[in-house]
């Protein structure tokens, strides 16, 4: 695979792909389908989602491997009062009477979405629910960015990666959407069990290499588990994000996730020349956004994909290959 053979992925002169991350986590309830429909309603092409598998082996979308007291209720309309036990280990239809449709206002992660929309009767989804959501005619051209959720130093909260990696394919191909959707994980495991099972569907490798601190959540790094058999070298890891190219394209990957604040114009030029498409995730300032689309990035995964919206249509750009309305 490379990257010209998917051109809805990658820019073009005067266009910048838009990924509405967890749907579009700013204005909307994160992973849910009101939020998804939101995001396609916003004129964005490519929604970004998270998959965990429940005990009896149905992909849902969920970010973490919990369920998050402060923002979720149970059947009763009380929040709850501490994360909810590892979805892992819940019947689908155990978590499907939670609500997730808002966040409670006593919490202070709140205050980081203050204008997320507070909605009542919203379950968790099944991946199947947005695949049906993508299948509608009006979203025929829209694609699915769907990050497998897997951790090698925290396996019991998700089954094995070849496992995973068959059920969130079967689910996928059962929609008929394999030519519609992105499959990437930063735990590139995944993405070698997705390709023996589903070598059609493209990959993306997810990377994260900060300089600004959250070490705990280090994924790229010599010996890392979360990259399979890649070897990253010792000597060059002040500038880790220059192999990482290389790195990918050997994992199999044509699509590649880096966290924006770890890479620079010359990353993104050498990724490309490569042959790879390159998305950053997750850019939801001005400045950052501007500066993503001066490096050349190909995609941006964004909260508020509505500003991103406003300011390539400042720029005279647009984030589809149609031109946007006006207004």
């Amino acid at each position: 695979m490379n990257r010209t053979d998917f051109p809805s992925l990658c820019h073009a002169p005067g266009l910048v792909r838009l990924h509405g991350h967890r749907g579009m986590r700013g204005l909307m309830p994160e992973n849910t389908l009101p939020g998804f429909a939101a995001a396609f309603a916003a004129g964005v092409q490519i929604v970004e989602l998270d998959i965990l598998v429940t005990r009896d082996d149905v992909p849902v979308v969920l970010h973490d491997p919990q369920l998050s007291g402060a923002q979720t209720r149970d059947a009763t309309g009380r929040w709850l009062e501490a994360d909810s036990p590892p979805i892992i280990t819940l019947s689908y239809a155990q978590l499907a009477g939670y609500d997730v449709g808002s966040r409670d206002p006593r919490a202070t992660d709140g205050e980081s979405w203050p204008q997320q929309a507070r909605l009542d009767g919203v379950p968790v989804p099944k991946l199947a629910d947005i695949c049906a959501l993508a299948k509608q005619p009006a979203h025929q051209e829209c694609w699915l960015n769907i990050e497998i959720k897997s951790s090698p130093l925290a396996s019991h909260l998700t089954p094995p990666p070849d496992r995973l990696a068959e059920l969130v394919t079967a689910e996928i191909r059962a929609a008929g959407l394999g030519g519609r959707t992105l499959l990437q994980s930063f735990d590139w495991r995944i993405l070698e069990a997705a390709q023996a099972i589903a070598p059609e569907i493209p990959r993306s490798c997810v990377t994260y290499y900060p300089d600004d601190g959250a070490a705990d959540e280090i994924t790229v790094y010599p010996n890392s588990p979360y990259m399979g058999g890649a070897v990253l070298e010792e000597a060059a890891s002040k500038d880790i994000s220059s192999q990482l190219p290389r790195l990918v394209r050997q994992a199999g990957a044509v699509h590649w996730a880096p966290y924006f604040k770890d890479i620079t114009a010359s990353h993104v030029e050498a990724a490309q020349a490569e042959g790879l498409i390159v998305s950053v995730w997750t850019v939801n300032e001005r400045q950052d956004i501007e500066q993503m689309i001066d490096f050349g990035v190909d995609g941006i995964i964004t909260d508020y994909p509505q500003r991103a919206q406003q300011l390539l249509q400042q720029r005279g750009m647009r984030w589809t290959d149609a031109e946007p309305a006006a207004g």
